[in-house]
Formats: C-alpha cells, sequence, structure tokens
C-alpha cells in the first residue's frame, strides 16, 4: 500500500481548491470602472479670528479617472500652493481633495481639503496641509459641484 506525501492539511487545502468555483478571464478583458466626473471650482476668504484666509480650488476628475487642477491658501504668515491632486471623493455635497503642495518656505506638505458646496447658506471648508490648518464658513465667495 502506498501512502501519501501530503499532510492533512494539503489535502484539505486541495480538496477545498478542487471543489471551488474558479472563473478564469483572458488577459486584457478586465477594464477599470469608468469614473464619475467632478469639477469643483471657486474660492473666497474665511475669518479664522481676526485672521483673513483667501482659498481657491479648482480640480477636476474625468471620465477616464484623471485628476487635475490646483488649489492654493494664504493667509498670516501662510502660503500654501496644491502640486498635485491624489484623490477627489463626492459624498453628496461635500467634496474630499487629497494631494500634495509646497509651502512658501519650500517645504513639502500632503493636504486634505474639504469642501462642502451649500445651496442654502455660506458654503464650508477645511484644510489640513499637515500643520497648516484653516477651517470655516466662507466669509466671502462660493464653490461650485458639478
Amino acid at each position: 500500500m502506498r501512502r501519501s506525501s501530503r499532510s492533512p492539511v494539503r489535502r484539505r487545502i486541495l480538496a477545498a481548491a478542487a471543489t471551488a468555483a474558479v472563473a478564469l478571464v483572458p488577459l486584457g478583458a478586465v477594464s477599470a470602472a469608468a469614473a464619475t466626473p467632478v469639477s469643483l471650482t471657486g474660492g473666497g476668504t474665511v475669518l479664522v479670528g481676526d485672521a483673513r484666509y483667501t482659498v481657491s480650488m479648482n480640480v477636476r476628475q474625468s471620465a477616464s479617472g484623471k485628476l487635475s487642477g490646483s488649489c492654493g491658501l494664504a493667509g498670516p504668515r501662510l502660503a500654501f500652493s496644491c502640486q498635485s491632486i491624489t484623490s477627489i471623493a463626492v459624498a453628496g455635497p461635500q467634496v474630499t481633495v487629497k494631494g500634495s503642495g509646497v509651502l512658501a518656505n519650500g517645504q513639502t506638505r500632503t493636504f486634505t481639503a474639504v469642501v462642502t458646496d451649500n445651496p442654502n447658506g455660506a458654503d464650508q471648508i477645511a484644510v489640513d496641509a499637515t500643520g497648516a490648518n484653516v477651517s470655516g464658513p466662507l466669509d466671502t465667495g462660493g464653490f461650485v459641484l458639478r
């Protein structure tokens, strides 16, 4: 009588694999899902205490998923400019934009900006550029989400 050289665990794994449903897909047959086109444009000023900050946002995601745009934040002792957009996520009237940018002193920072396009009042923005943070309702201006 011949003994199997396979361990009991290996036999169970092979038996499970043999009974599992497997679908083979030829290379090239898988395609990425089309992205939903998004456009967020606008800007204005945010008052934080006695300090006034100017914000601008002009970002897009094409139907193919390509991200592009620019954004900026300037105020007392702060100037930040976007260099790249890495993600755009939309949840209702709120858009979260992530990327990287540079401070006026040349330091590169990642950022997250959350913008709310409020149809019934002042639009909101919160920007976190790894330590350079500004948030609040827009005192002037507005954003348009499409």
